[in-house]
C-alpha cells in the first residue's frame, strides 16, 4: 500500500502560485518526500525552488520548519524528511484530518 500523505505539524511554507501572488501552505511527507498543500491536493517540492506543478514555486528560504520535530535535507533533485537531531522517529507522525490551507 502506497504511503500516505502526512502534514509535518509545526512547518510552514510561502509559495509563489502565479507572479506576485504569495499563499501560505502546510507542508506533508510522504514517505521520505517533501510537498506543500496545494488546493486540494499536494505539490512535490525540491532545494531549487521548483515542484511539481510548472506554475508553483517555493524558495527554500521561505520554508518554516522551526517548529517541527523533522527537518528537509537535500537529496539531489528532492528534499528528504529526516528527523531533527535528539527527535524520536515515534513523534514524526500525525495526519492532518482535514484541515485546509489558509
Amino acid at each position: 500500500m502506497p504511503d500516505r500523505f502526512e502534514k509535518i505539524d509545526g512547518a510552514f511554507a510561502t509559495v509563489i502560485i502565479k507572479p506576485g501572488i504569495y499563499r501560505e501552505a502546510d507542508l506533508y511527507r510522504r514517505g521520505d518526500r517533501a510537498f506543500v498543500g496545494y488546493g486540494r491536493g499536494f505539490v512535490a517540492i525540491n532545494p531549487q525552488g521548483h515542484t511539481s506543478h510548472p506554475s508553483v514555486q517555493c524558495d527554500p528560504k521561505d520554508i518554516d520548519m522551526s517548529e517541527a520535530d523533522v527537518e528537509l535535507v537535500p537529496a539531489g533533485h528532492r528534499f528528504e524528511v529526516k528527523p531533527k537531531a535528539g527527535r524520536s522517529p515515534a513523534k514524526l507522525r500525525g495526519v492532518d484530518g482535514g484541515r485546509r490551507n489558509r
